[in-house]
């Protein structure tokens, strides 16, 4: 199910986890609040996709 509802945001989810990595390595941003923001943009790319899945919605 997981790998179903992400499957959809495949392209939101690197751009998450390619912009967390660019902050921390180029900018030497703190770790902490680049991964919690990262975890926030991951459940919510879950909670996405995973609706609309349950709602029948036609992935393009």
């Amino acid at each position: 199910m997981l790998v179903e509802a992400i499957k959809g945001q495949r392209v939101s989810l690197a751009c998450a986890v390619s912009v967390g990595i660019f902050l921390i390595l180029v900018f030497h941003a703190p770790v902490g609040p680049v991964a919690v923001g990262c975890l926030f943009s991951l459940v919510y790319l879950f909670i996405r996709g995973w609706t609309k899945l349950s709602s029948g919605k036609e992935q393009r």
